[in-house]
């Protein structure tokens, strides 16, 4: 901590950094709890599909290890609801799912989902 402290204090270039850093990680936690507070279950799916395959994957084409439990929880909906939401997405054409394999298909109507919630 001592060391941080001095840091800061003396090296104003690594301050404006770390407030920055802290900034970014305070307005994306409520941006997070604007999506699970504000929007519906699609608007939630595509929140976290355009999450894994824009920033985590950087493709469209990915392949994941998290579960669908997972998935469910991060996006604070049943497995069941989860389920029926994917099948909605590969019906309309947006996403095409195996296993853990997703395909976007079109990202236009996801963000869009994700935008309208």
């Amino acid at each position: 901590i001592k060391a941080f402290n001095e840091l800061i204090h003396k090296n104003g270039q690594f301050a404006a950094g770390m407030l920055k850093r802290i900034n970014d990680d305070t307005r994306r936690g409520y941006e997070r709890m604007a999506t699970l507070g504000l929007k519906q279950l699609h608007g939630r799916l595509a929140d976290l599909l355009l999450c894994l395959s824009v920033r985590i994957y950087r493709s469209r084409t990915f392949s994941t290890s998290l579960s669908r439990k997972d998935m469910a929880e991060i996006t604070v909906m049943s497995n069941e609801s989860l389920s029926r939401v994917l099948k909605d997405m590969k019906d309309d054409s947006i996403l095409k799912v195996s296993g853990n394999q997703f395909e976007i298909l079109n990202i236009e109507s996801l963000r869009r989902l994700s935008k309208v919630g």
